[in-house]
């Protein structure tokens, strides 16, 4: 009896729970103020991104919050410059819509664009934010910001998956570390003409004319997968383990990030060394000519070829440079070189090594000899009788 009777009480809460729950979310989504929600999350985007955010429609299911078409267009900062834009099919967001009122957060994200899914966390406690993200298969191609810096045809996938936290001071105390993976990438056409306004000036008409109409790059293998580290600490993000090789040359690239709010206006500098492989030159000639054009200013004494880049994330500046920060961070590691200020002269080393402390006799300016040209008056050296 008492047994029936508990069991008869289980089911009966449990159907009210299921009625008022079904009942919830049947009466949120008719008298829930949905514009509110969508302006918010805008808001939010748009703080974070540095771009104009529209979100087409928003739904609550028991899953969390989904939205369609949502459109992310750049602010122009000059005249005449055109926005970019890329759009999101499909934001699924993991929290109670409640919860994003407030000013504690924890909401999980996933979402489909540029080719590929993005997924990850958020969570805020007081003034610190944490970030988790993983990217799955983005085409790098459709990377609005990335597509403007570069200039350049670019093809390939891009993968990440890492972590980054930020205080009160936002990304320029930003703390973190990501993992990247870049698949099939290839850089060129073969079509798209390649300026050379910075690498040689124009001393005859064929060079003015060459800087002017520009050369097709030709399509470069990167390598079929490479992968790298960005660590961050205090705002400063650090390119790590750059390195690939492939059937058209190597590649190396050090550097760092010094992050501003918005991301965009981030200050970069980083060193980028390469060279073409014999095969890749016979089949294109057009990249000896890229070689001649860079001999003069980025001919290394390694044979490699050195390029800076430099300048905001949004318009990075790219000029041909022998040595840079690569050179410096080699030298700091333990090789010796000409940046390395610990060498010491050759003969105090040699003291050293034999166990002597000898004194080294200076000679007074005034002592030594002149050459054949003596002051007159003066007694002749023995070295010059």
């Amino acid at each position: 009896m008492t047994g029936n009777t508990l069991k008869e009480r289980l089911i009966r809460g449990a159907i009210y729970s299921l009625a008022g729950t079904v009942t919830f979310f049947v009466a949120l989504n008719f008298f829930m103020n949905w514009d509110l929600v969508k302006n918010r999350i805008a808001h939010e985007l748009e703080r974070l991104s540095g771009y104009d955010v529209t979100i087409g429609d928003v739904s609550f299911g028991f899953s969390g919050i989904t939205m369609q078409d949502v459109v992310m267009v750049s602010r122009p900062e000059k005249d005449g410059e055109k926005p970019s834009r890329f759009k999101i099919s499909s934001l699924a967001v993991r929290a109670n819509p409640f919860s994003l009122m407030g000013s504690d957060k924890d909401v999980g994200f996933s979402m489909k664009t540029l080719g590929g899914s993005i997924s990850g966390n958020f969570s805020k406690d007081g003034d610190m934010k944490t970030f988790k993200m993983q990217l799955e298969d983005i085409s790098i191609a459709k990377v609005p910001f990335l597509m403007s810096a570069i200039s350049l045809p670019v093809k390939g996938t891009i993968s990440m998956d890492g972590h980054v936290s930020l205080d009160r001071h936002g990304w320029r105390k930003s703390n973190g570390e990501f993992n990247v993976t870049l698949r099939r990438m290839v850089v060129g056409d073969g079509k798209t003409k390649v300026k050379a306004k910075f690498l040689m000036p124009p001393k005859n008409k064929g060079q003015a004319k060459f800087q002017e109409d520009g050369f097709p790059l030709p399509p470069l293998s990167l390598g079929e997968k490479f992968a790298w580290t960005v660590s961050i600490k205090n705002g400063k993000a650090e390119v790590k383990d750059f390195v690939t090789k492939s059937k058209d040359g190597e590649l190396e690239l050090v550097g760092h990030i010094k992050f501003r709010d918005p991301v965009k206006l981030s200050m970069t500098e980083m060193y980028i060394k390469f060279k073409f492989s014999d095969e890749a030159k016979k089949k294109h000639d057009s990249l000896e000519v890229f070689e001649l054009s860079l001999q003069r200013r980025g001919k290394r004494a390694d044979g490699y070829f050195g390029m800076s880049i430099s300048g905001q994330l949004s318009a990075l500046r790219f000029l041909p440079r022998k040595t840079g920060i690569i050179d410096y961070q080699h030298n700091r590691s333990g090789s010796k070189g000409r940046f390395d200020r610990s060498m010491r002269p050759m003969a105090r080393d040699l003291h050293r090594k034999r166990g002597k402390s000898q004194n080294i006799q200076r000679v007074p300016m005034t002592m030594r000899p002149r050459g054949r040209f003596q002051m007159r008056g003066a007694m002749p050296s023995p070295e010059l009788k």
